[in-house]
């Protein structure tokens, strides 16, 4: 489903780079004109009312998850690592790691993409027998962002370029 949905958000980086014409390739979202409208932007850093609240019901969700199927210190471990710093989602690494490192790996977060330190760190949240509902309930949660990143996307690109996004191989 997350494929789906990545194959199908032409940003307009995107759109630049499959010949659709677009005038230029800020966020059509939040209408921030120093940043490229690509997908690091918009699940990570846009500005968008609705976006910053879909992000906001991404983090609750997935805390959630870990608070219902380990402890409450689990979900309080979980809670300062996933955060919101002025408005954009952030997964901060238990190794203090550089900024730029962090930003990557809330990425693969969000997409789905997680590296071994991270699943092993997730399994370290829970019980044993609830890991595989974790992962359900996040990847359920992560979809739903998707979803409503897409929507609110759609809804802004849509007025601004000729193409429709749900027909992307034919420009």
């Amino acid at each position: 489903n997350l494929k789906f949905m990545y194959a199908q958000l032409m940003t307009a980086v995107n759109c630049d780079s499959k010949g659709y014409t677009i005038d230029d390739t800020s966020c059509r979202v939040c209408n921030y004109f120093s940043e490229y409208e690509n997908l690091r932007h918009l699940l990570l850093d846009c500005k968008a009312p609705q976006i910053v609240d879909a992000r906001r019901k991404v983090i609750l969700d997935v805390c959630n998850a870990v608070k219902q199927y380990g402890s409450t210190f689990s979900a309080t471990r979980f809670q300062r690592m996933l955060v919101l710093d002025n408005l954009s989602i952030c997964f901060h690494s238990t190794n203090n790691a550089p900024p730029d490192e962090d930003y990557e790996r809330t990425f693969l977060f969000l997409t789905g993409r997680w590296d071994d330190e991270l699943i092993q760190f997730m399994i370290s949240l829970v019980k044993d027998e609830h890991v595989a509902i974790l992962f359900r309930s996040i990847g359920f949660s992560l979809r739903l962002y998707w979803r409503s990143v897409w929507k609110i996307w759609r809804m802004a690109a849509l007025p601004y370029g000729s193409f429709d996004p749900l027909n992307v191989h034919s420009p």
